[in-house]
């Protein structure tokens, strides 16, 4: 009996080195069937574009959250930014009760837009008060609460903005 545990031992490491060289030979099979130079470059290919399109997508797809801040009853706040595509900057103001508001975005070619919502959501419903002047891009209105407003900036395809906010 104990000379049949030496023999065990040894039937037992002789099998799982050969399962282990198995194992190896199996492993560089697969890897040189995987890593053909055509499956090589296809990958290359397929991380480069990858790479491109999270680069492209970080570049216009930050959204920027900002307050801004008007020193006693009235003044003027400006921000300056670059948006585009699906991405969009919003700013908020707390403006007092029965002050005027007056916001403007500046952009060439005039592809920056905004709206004014009384959420700090970007995809809250537009404030109804105030009026907008699409050709001037300039919006105005009394404002019927101490609250803080949320100004909305996105441009398509892209744009580099400057936003004024008055108050008086």
């Amino acid at each position: 009996m104990s000379m049949a545990l030496p023999i065990l031992k040894s039937r037992f490491m002789l099998g799982t080195l050969i399962s282990i060289r198995s194992f190896h030979s199996a492993r560089s099979d697969l890897r040189e069937e995987c890593l053909s130079p055509r499956m090589v470059q296809s990958s290359r290919f397929t991380i480069t574009l990858l790479l491109l399109t999270l680069a492209a997508g970080t570049l216009f797809a930050q959204n920027k959250k900002q307050r801004l801040y008007i020193e006693g009853d009235h003044g003027t706040a400006r921000a300056t930014g670059h948006i585009g595509g699906e991405a969009h900057d919003l700013y908020t103001i707390n403006i007092p009760a029965g002050k005027t508001m007056v916001v403007r975005v500046v952009s060439k070619a005039n592809r920056a837009e905004f709206y004014i919502t009384n959420s700090t959501e970007p995809q809250s419903e537009p404030v109804s008060f105030g009026a907008m002047n699409e050709k001037l891009r300039t919006w105005m209105g009394t404002v019927p609460a101490t609250a803080d407003y949320s100004i909305v900036v996105n441009a398509y395809p892209a744009a580099k903005y400057t936003l004024i906010v008055s108050v008086h």
